[in-house]
């Protein structure tokens, strides 16, 4: 369906609402990195609490990014709102912690989807786990919303998106699973790019496979062309690797200092 990750153009992706300069998925990243450094895009991730809500938080446990511990889906999303999601950020390696006691919490991807809706942002969401049911709940929640053509659905575990495109009616778009990611990067090399098939609308790789094969290749972009498919990188933090990337023309970069990123853009 037609929507902010379909159209032409650079998408600059602030991960986890930038993660490098707020406390990672919490809406004041997000409203900041967008209206700050013109994010048009912000990438999340969500988990499942007890009670059955969607909670935006990237780890299974609420231990290193709030003063909570324990599990995520061991939790109500009430006693999750109570924790301090800005209480472990900091930048100068624990000397000052300015965001605790912030009023900052971890909020629900329903408060998210309010919050940005009239920015215009899109919404990269990334299933973490395959919790019974996330996927029904989800398509619920983006179609209740109205947000079909606001978000990007992807997801490290290939059953759920599987899942998740048998519900989708509304042709909410969907990134590639680690599969498909390592097909397109064998077949692109091999110039067999006729062969490669996918249900998917974005590739979203990293530049290099555990920092050192390279992924994103000049065979590997040009496969996304011929295939009609948007190519996104993450995670770059270095403007070295940021300003490669432009050159080749990729489709995304997602960053946890969309501040660099915004820089080398206008520039």
């Amino acid at each position: 369906m037609p929507g902010i990750f379909s159209r032409d153009g650079f998408l600059l992706f602030s991960h986890r609402g930038g993660a490098g300069l707020f406390p990672e998925n919490t809406l004041y990243a997000f409203e900041r990195s967008v209206l700050r450094y013109g994010a048009d895009a912000v990438e999340l991730d969500i988990h499942m609490s007890r009670d059955g809500e969607l909670i935006v938080i990237h780890d299974d446990t609420l231990d290193r990014t709030t003063n909570g511990s324990g599990r995520v889906y061991e939790k109500t999303a009430a006693e999750i709102k109570r924790y301090d999601a800005g209480y472990r950020f900091t930048k100068d390696d624990g000397r000052t912690w300015p965001f605790r006691g912030k009023g900052l919490t971890v909020p629900l991807l329903s408060e998210v989807f309010m919050r940005l809706k009239p920015y215009k942002a899109g919404i990269n969401i990334d299933i973490k786990e395959p919790y019974p049911g996330i996927e029904q709940k989800l398509y619920k929640l983006i179609t209740g919303s109205g947000m079909m053509d606001r978000v990007l659905v992807n997801s490290g575990h290939p059953c759920v998106l599987k899942r998740f495109r048998m519900l989708n009616e509304a042709g909410i778009p969907t990134g590639a699973d680690a599969l498909d990611c390592l097909g397109a990067l064998v077949l692109s090399g091999l110039k067999l790019d006729r062969l490669y098939a996918t249900a998917a609308q974005a590739l979203q790789v990293p530049l290099r496979f555990k920092g050192k094969i390279r992924v994103v290749t000049r065979d590997l972009i040009r496969l996304c062309r011929e295939k009609k498919l948007k190519l996104h990188v993450w995670t770059l933090n270095d403007t070295r690797d940021m300003e490669e990337m432009l050159s080749l023309g990729v489709d995304g970069i997602m960053t946890d200092y969309p501040d660099r990123l915004c820089r080398l853009v206008k520039r």
